[in-house]
């Protein structure tokens, strides 16, 4: 019975040790997620503003540890990458082919500047794609 009592608190304590240490970072992305909504619904008059909490969180959770590079570099790219999307959706239209096609020359000129890790990295952007592509057809 004791060591049931002594493991019950042994999980106890190390959920509340998590929690202590993750907290203030879940309280920034709830945060960073309320006022993207906000921006990018009443400033910028998106009516589904869902690709913004996403990439709030996104940034938020990927840039633990070195928070200020991380999260320039970050935003920067999302900013670039939503712009660039933008245009291409503008010029080529949206859909599966114009998807693919985006998604293979993100990844080759990311290759050009960095082959580190890129598909990897891709995955995320990707992601943001087709949820923007998303938001702009409907």
């Amino acid at each position: 019975m004791n060591a049931a009592v002594d493991n019950a608190r042994r999980t106890v304590r190390e959920a509340y040790e998590r929690l202590r240490t993750y907290f203030i970072v879940a309280l920034q992305a709830g945060l960073a997620a309320r006022l993207s909504w906000s921006i990018a619904s009443n400033l910028l008059h998106n009516p589904q503003p869902l690709f913004a909490p996403a990439a709030a969180v996104g940034t938020i959770a990927a840039a633990i540890g070195n928070r200020v590079r991380r999260t320039a570099e970050l935003l920067a790219r999302v900013i670039l990458g939503v712009l660039a999307g933008d245009l291409i959706i503008e010029v080529i239209g949206a859909g599966p082919v114009q998807t693919g096609f985006v998604v293979a020359l993100a990844i080759s000129v990311a290759v050009l500047f960095n082959p580190v890790r890129v598909v990897h990295r891709a995955a995320g952007p990707t992601r943001d794609l087709f949820a923007h592509q998303a938001t702009t057809a409907a």
